[in-house]
């Protein structure tokens, strides 16, 4: 009987203890807005902005883990979500459009500083569709932070 109690009481701090906190986000930081210049087998030449926003919560240790949005020119919209380790970064998205709701793209990028210093990838990817699929590729660049505006004195 003293050995079932001891081992429910064992039990019972082990189940209360909280559970192995993840490490906090150390890697970098590449939320911010992109312009994208892009093509594919389907469309063609095309230019986007794709937009990553930090998830912080869900971002550990030197992985970062982020919302994933993207808009043609002519308004076609993607969301999904991205996941960066270093300056390796994979994602997965969707179309949203009446015609293809929800088909997946995934997408492949490495991620670098170029001569100007600003953040830049090149994301190879491929959706698929009907017609045995589409493979593209899109140079996007982060554009520059505006400055804030001045306060009214």
């Amino acid at each position: 009987m003293k050995q079932l109690i001891f081992a429910t009481i064992s039990f019972l701090t082990l189940a209360a203890l909280p559970a192995a906190a993840q490490p906090a986000f150390s890697g970098t930081n590449y939320s911010g807005t992109y312009d994208c210049q892009g093509e594919n087998q389907q469309v063609g030449k095309y230019r986007l902005e794709v937009t990553l926003k930090l998830n912080l919560v869900s971002s550990t240790g030197r992985i970062g883990v982020y919302e994933y949005t993207a808009e043609t020119e002519n308004s076609v919209k993607f969301y999904g979500n991205a996941i960066v380790r270093g300056n390796q970064m994979a994602a997965s998205y969707v179309i949203d459009t009446s015609r293809r709701k929800d088909e997946p793209t995934t997408g492949l990028a490495l991620i670098r500083r170029d001569a100007n210093g600003r953040w830049t990838f090149i994301n190879h990817y491929f959706e698929p569709d009907d017609f045995g699929g589409n493979y593209g590729t899109e140079t996007c660049v982060m554009q520059k932070k505006k400055a804030a505006a001045k306060a009214a004195e």
